[in-house]
């Protein structure tokens, strides 16, 4: 019967602590945006499209893409006003890598 108890103590404790975990394991706004695929494309993505992306509004989402920019991660596409896009160099460490190019 103790064994029961401690048991079901022990399964309070784990849900609890889900429960309470939760909300702290939920990604950054920062690297929901990074994760978007469109960001790497030459075009970018609207601060409207990310911010529907990512369940914000559009000035919440424009404060995150100015981190990002001062981070170095994101660029404003200049001459657009409002699309953005992950820097050459993030960009080009999505490019497909040629291992058969590599081993020659």
């Amino acid at each position: 019967m103790l064994v029961l108890v401690i048991m079901l103590l022990l399964i309070v404790a784990a849900v609890a602590a889900i429960i309470w975990l939760k909300p702290k394991l939920a990604f950054s706004p920062e690297a929901a945006v990074l994760s978007l695929a469109g960001l790497s494309a030459d075009d970018g993505l609207r601060t409207k499209d990310i911010a529907a992306a990512i369940g914000d509004d559009e000035p919440g989402t424009r404060r995150v893409l100015e981190k990002l920019v001062e981070s170095g991660h994101v660029e404003l596409i200049p001459g657009t006003g409002s699309r953005w896009r992950l820097t050459r160099t993030y960009r080009a460490m999505l490019e497909p890598v040629d291992l058969q190019a590599s081993r020659r």
